[in-house]
């Protein structure tokens, strides 16, 4: 009867074992899959984050594209405005010159005209 009571015993203890194991089984089973879960997020947060660094690079070397097409534009702006100066300049010159001349002419004119 003594021996009944320690196998019963043990079967109470093995069995007790087991549903132990079991529950710790699954607990595991369920950290596994919040692991995933998380990782999943992580993962996907990474992709977004990578997405997002790919635009904000795109957009910085747009910008940075856009910045030297203006900087080319108001340097051929400033080329174009130097020309312009050295253009009013020589036309300025010009004008000196014709008019002196004329002024010459009238003068030779002048001159000619009190002799004739």
């Amino acid at each position: 009867a003594a021996s009944d009571m320690i196998l019963e015993r043990l079967e109470y203890e093995i069995q007790e074992m087991r549903q132990a194991s079991a529950k710790m089984s699954q607990e595991k089973r369920q950290l596994e899959e919040d692991l995933a879960q998380a990782s999943g997020k992580v993962a996907k947060q990474q992709k977004i984050g990578k997405n997002q660094k790919a635009k904000i690079e795109t957009m910085q070397l747009e910008n940075a594209s856009e910045k030297e097409k203006t900087l080319e534009a108001l340097k051929q702006a400033e080329q174009r405005q130097a020309e312009l100066r050295k253009a009013e300049q020589k036309l300025a010159e010009s004008l000196s010159k014709v008019e002196k001349l004329q002024t010459k002419e009238q003068q030779t004119r002048t001159v000619t005209h009190n002799e004739g």
